[in-house]
């Protein structure tokens, strides 16, 4: 019996980093919470608005209700500009924040192994900061190091 062959996105693993992966799906995720409940309080805000706008007029004519909706509508298309500003910058700041943990732990690791070419000392392990991903790659190439050191420099 032949033996069926499935796609190849059956044999790929989707988490190849599930620390960093996961974590970056968990900050998307959060801040897309963040901005739906920033919209719902931003619409909550001008429809109780209107509705109290709405009970101030006495005598409500097609005329108070169309200018009463033309208000709530220019002070919706305010906040909301002003609320996408400000996540652009949460977010922009998050994004930034994010991808220093991913990118440091590369740039260290190209600084060290310069660092290495340029003096031959290979003594200095590297280390990346504690909130960094990566860690597994400095450890293993530390191992690395270390063997170079005892196969070299007796």
């Amino acid at each position: 019996m032949t033996e069926v062959k499935k796609p190849k996105f059956y044999r790929r693993n989707k988490l190849i980093n599930p620390n960093l992966q996961l974590t970056i799906m968990g900050y998307f995720i959060g801040l897309t919470f963040v901005t739906l409940v920033f919209f719902y309080l931003t619409f909550r805000v001008v429809i109780v608005r209107f509705i109290e706008d709405a009970r101030a007029i006495n005598g409500l004519t097609e005329a108070n209700i169309l200018q009463l909706a033309q208000t709530q509508y220019r002070m919706l298309n305010s906040t909301c500009l002003e609320l996408g500003l400000v996540l652009l910058i949460v977010l922009c700041s998050g994004g930034l924040v994010l991808s220093h943990r991913v990118a440091g732990p590369i740039y260290r690791m190209r600084m060290h192994i310069q660092d290495a070419i340029k003096t031959g000392d290979i003594s200095k392990d590297l280390s990346f900061r504690k909130k960094d991903y990566f860690h597994e790659l400095a450890t293993e190439y530390n191992e690395l190091l270390a063997k170079l050191r005892e196969r070299f420099f007796k």
